[in-house]
């Protein structure tokens, strides 16, 4: 397995980014103290994976979405700002192993809607949280806004949905954002200096739109690195090599779902 930093915002990027995501709130739900935050969280688990929207492999759609995302990465002819829709980002993950079958991306009222089934033995390898959720999958719909927090892109939850439709109380989900995980995916050796890049995410009417830094702004890593965290681990990307998974760095308050 590769120990190199991931370059840019490839696909490969994204793939570890959300498992990273992923782990992080996961670990988050254990660290937090509280068995009821725990509880509730594991019951949006599921004992095997669930059906989630299928999405037919688009080959022009693709070519034309990995060709916005390469001059993203690459800052070619002034592309400095990505758009993508619902569908793009579709047919992205499609062509990501990691994720193809198991996230599909919707975009409802300024809010993107991530349905998943994702397997937990592989998001949270290693860290402190496996054992808590081992042979379980994060099966439902979820509702994510973008905010900035300690200058880095970080992502708030608003609502999580069982597969049955029973939705995570406000208490956990307003606990789950107390932590700054912009900050500690920013901090991460392999794909924290690529999210650096990002100065800006945001969900419009019917597109994520994501936004670089000029590299003579991009914020250092601050609160120290990963290796400094007991909730240590790593989560498995896209070309089968992995990214720590630290735990999340916690504030002073809780920031509750707008």
């Amino acid at each position: 397995m590769s120990d190199q930093p991931k370059k840019g915002f490839g696909c490969c990027f994204w793939g570890c980014l959300f498992f990273f995501f992923v782990g992080l709130v996961m670990v988050g739900a254990v660290w937090y103290g509280a068995s009821w935050v725990y509880g509730n969280v594991y019951a949006l688990t599921t004992d095997k994976p669930v059906t989630i929207p299928a999405v037919a492999p688009d080959s022009t759609a693709y070519t034309d979405a990995a060709t916005k995302l390469e001059k993203f990465k690459q800052g070619l002819e002034g592309h400095t700002t990505l758009r993508l829709t619902p569908e793009e980002l579709n047919q992205l993950v499609v062509n990501v192993p990691e994720l193809k079958d198991k996230v599909h991306f919707s975009i409802e009222n300024k809010i993107l809607y991530i349905r998943c089934s994702l397997s937990l033995d592989d998001a949270l390898k290693g860290s402190a949280g496996a054992s808590w959720f081992k042979g379980r999958y994060l099966s439902g719909k979820a509702g994510v806004k973008f905010i900035e927090d300690k200058g880095f892109v970080s992502i708030e939850i608003i609502s999580f949905e069982s597969t049955e439709g029973k939705p995570l109380d406000p208490g956990t989900i307003k606990a789950l954002n107390s932590f700054h995980y912009g900050e500690s995916i920013a901090n991460d050796p392999k794909i924290g200096a690529a999210f650096r890049e990002l100065k800006e995410v945001r969900v419009e009417d019917d597109a994520i739109i994501l936004v670089r830094r000029p590299a003579a702004v991009q914020p250092p890593a601050s609160g120290g690195s990963s290796s400094e965290s007991s909730g240590s681990g790593s989560s498995s990307s896209s070309d089968g090599s992995s990214s720590s998974t630290e735990t999340p760095k916690k504030g002073g308050g809780l920031r509750g779902a707008e």
